[in-house]
């Protein structure tokens, strides 16, 4: 009996700060019904044109194309059966006198992911979701969500340019000329042992082996990660040390090694890096693409100098800067904290922690004095049972560090008496 009134009076002394953070509800199961995106004042804007694709923030092409591109129609609406496994959708607007209709359903994912990045688009909406968790109760079968479109926001993020405004992407086609000089070498595309922000690039697992063959065209043989600057560094391995197949059967810490000049076995030879795919043009130009011819020199390969082709310019996340294309946020206490981890993988390392919450993000800052940092702050809502019986929903928070991807969790005090938060 005293612990009966022990767990009772526990209970009702806690009960008024759970309540003030969380949301109860009846103990009941939940259902998933579609949520009807449509933009309300689009006609308000008959200069522009509003399509859906991915998030700025897609870590590769592979995760761009999950997303199918919409041309948003005259009625506003947001086709969620097109939605394919897209996770990230946004929705953007481009001036009809930059772009077209044809010229966008026409576009490659590499093209279309760059046109989203381009200084002529204007993100609108970011992130929509398609679906939404109510209770089993509810009787509706689609959760309406009307979108309305700011034009002080649209406005605001207009280009301003010196000349006429940037008017599509174009593909550079790299290829080799010489390639047929080689026979006894065995020339492929993948990840770059750095990336261009100094850093080891651990994405060998999204840089499968492309063979560049005797057509010598590398974007034929480039994996779809290429377009932003994921796979962009070709190698040249003796194919006395290993033959083609051997070398497509490495795994990512195989690949990485050899890439890198740490096998004991088989030395690769970083030729070209940094390679681009496609570039922003202005109205005036007529071209439809740009060639990029690379001459491989015999010192090339006996040396193993690498070659720095291009320098792709990195978009930082808002509330940092481009310092020499390397993402920096000032700190209080007067340092520039750099910005090593992006949007889209701070959400991801935290969905790893708390699952898809529908965090909302940003970058700020954190700490003070010397232990001051920059980090991604993500707030979501997590349901779980207070006590084991009473449902209900709480606020809980991610920090992920901007520098190391390192997740730290915030949740309420009284999170410990729950199940599922």
């Amino acid at each position: 009996m005293k612990k009966v009134m022990i767990t009772v009076i526990l209970f009702l002394a806690i009960m008024p700060f759970v309540l003030g953070d969380a949301a109860p509800y009846p103990s009941e199961d939940y259902k998933t019904i579609s949520v009807n995106n449509h933009i309300t004042n689009l006609n308000e804007f008959p200069d522009y044109i509003f399509f859906v694709a991915s998030g700025t923030q897609a870590v590769s092409d592979a995760a761009f194309a999950s997303c199918p591109l919409q041309i948003v129609g005259s009625d506003g609406q947001i086709d969620n059966n097109n939605a394919g496994g897209c996770r990230y959708a946004s929705v953007y607007a481009v001036k009809k006198s930059d772009e077209t209709e044809d010229n966008l359903r026409a576009m490659s994912v590499t093209e279309l992911h760059n046109l989203t990045n381009s200084p002529i688009v204007k993100t609108v909406f970011l992130y929509l979701s398609f679906s939404q968790s109510v209770l089993t109760s509810d009787s509706r079968t689609e959760f309406d969500k009307p979108l309305t479109i700011n034009s002080t926001k649209l406005a605001s993020q207009s280009v301003t340019v010196d000349e006429s405004p940037y008017e599509r992407i174009i593909t550079i086609r790299n290829y080799i000329t010489n390639l047929d000089e080689f026979p006894d070498y065995i020339l492929f595309i993948t990840a770059p042992t750095k990336s261009y922000d100094g850093n080891m690039a651990d994405k060998f697992t999204l840089c499968p082996v492309g063979i560049i063959r005797s057509d010598s065209s590398i974007n034929h043989y480039a994996p779809i990660s290429s377009g932003l600057g994921v796979c962009s560094s070709v190698y040249a391995v003796r194919k006395s040390d290993i033959t083609e197949s051997e070398l497509k059967s490495l795994d990512e810490i195989q690949l990485r090694k050899l890439c890198e000049g740490n096998s004991q076995s088989v030395p690769a030879i970083e030729i070209f890096s940094n390679l681009t795919f496609s570039k922003t043009v202005r109205t005036s130009s007529t071209l439809s693409y740009e060639d990029n011819p690379l001459t491989i020199s015999l010192k090339d390969i006996e040396n193993g100098t690498s070659k720095k082709v291009l320098i792709p310019s990195k978009t930082c996340p808002e509330g940092s800067t481009n310092e020499n294309n390397t993402c920096k946020k000032t700190l209080s206490n007067g340092k520039a904290a750099e910005i090593k981890i992006m949007p889209e993988t701070a959400s991801e390392n935290a969905i790893a922690r708390l699952g898809d919450l529908g965090f909302n993000i940003q970058l700020k800052e954190v700490g003070t004095g010397s232990d001051s940092k920059a980090v991604y702050e993500l707030t979501g809502n997590k349901q779980g049972k207070f006590l084991g019986i009473f449902r209900i929903t709480a606020k809980v928070q991610a920090q992920v560090d901007a520098g190391t991807g390192e997740v730290k969790v915030i949740k309420p005090w009284w999170a410990i008496l729950t199940t599922g938060i």
